[in-house]
C-alpha cells in the first residue's frame, strides 16, 4: 500500500496512464487510450475510431491505412450495419475522412481488452 502511494506521489502529470472517456454528443462517447488510439461508442457499442501511429490492433492483422489518409492516423469503421442513428454517429465522427472497414469483432476485441 505504501509503495503504491509512493509511486502515485512521484508521478508527474506527463506520466498519467489513465484512459480518457469523453461524451461528444447524445449517446456518442469516445475512449482515448494512452497512445492516442481512440474508439468511438454509439450508445454502448464500439463502432469506429482511429489507431494512433502505426499501432497494431490487440488481435488480428494490422489495420491497413486507407488511401488519402495521413500515415500517422488510420481511421477505421465497423463492417456491420446498425441503426440509422449509429450510422449518423459514425459519419459525424469520421467527418468525411477515409476509413478502413474492419470486422466488427475486431473492434469488440479492442474495446474488451481496454476495459
Amino acid at each position: 500500500m505504501a509503495e503504491t502511494a509512493a509511486r502515485r506521489s512521484s508521478a508527474t502529470p506527463n506520466e498519467d496512464k489513465s484512459m480518457k472517456l469523453k461524451p461528444i454528443g447524445s449517446n456518442i462517447t469516445t475512449l482515448t487510450l494512452n497512445d492516442g488510439t481512440e474508439i468511438l461508442f454509439s450508445y454502448e457499442t464500439p463502432v469506429a475510431g482511429y489507431l494512433a501511429g502505426d499501432r497494431k490492433p490487440f488481435h488480428g492483422p494490422k489495420i491497413k491505412i486507407a488511401p488519402n489518409t495521413a500515415p500517422e492516423i488510420a481511421f477505421f469503421r465497423t463492417d456491420e450495419k446498425f441503426s440509422k442513428t449509429t450510422t449518423r454517429h459514425i459519419n459525424k465522427y469520421l467527418n468525411g475522412a477515409d476509413a478502413t472497414v474492419v470486422p466488427h469483432n475486431q473492434i469488440l476485441m479492442m474495446a474488451d481488452l481496454v476495459g
